[in-house]
């Protein structure tokens, strides 16, 4: 009966995880999503587009009046920090847009990690960035 149990509790903690996504578009505009997409192309000057962080499926709000936006660049080694962004949020959210979340210079493969200011984690996403 305890299996049972532990295996239940898993099982619905991890759809709730699972339901939770971070992903990237070009913009957010009139309440659509525009250019939705993992991989952007971005000029010698540098270049931005939006993340989303969508919560709808969880059925949860996201809880909180701060997020932060972890920002990675991922190697073949290891993920290297790059930079937090943080932004102020409506606890009763669950489908949140970050306009021009930060700029990207270089090309490469990143990874964005979205927290709660308790240091909760809440979901991630990867991106890939290409030059002109």
């Amino acid at each position: 009966m305890k299996k049972l149990i532990f295996l239940i509790t898993a099982l619905l903690i991890a759809v709730n995880v699972y339901s939770q996504r971070l992903y990237f578009c070009e913009e957010y505009l009139n309440s659509e999503e525009i250019g939705v997409s993992d991989v952007f192309i971005i000029g010698s000057n540098g270049g931005y587009f939006t993340c989303m962080l969508d919560l709808r499926k969880s059925y949860e709000t996201i809880n909180t009046r701060k997020v932060s936006l972890d920002i990675y660049r991922i190697t073949s080694y290891d993920d290297i920090y790059i930079s937090t962004e943080k932004f102020d949020v409506q606890p009763d959210w669950d489908y949140i847009f970050f306009d021009k979340f930060y700029t990207f210079y270089t090309a490469g493969k990143y990874r964005v990690k979205a927290y709660r200011s308790d240091g909760s984690y809440i979901a991630a996403g990867s991106v890939t960035i290409k030059m002109r």
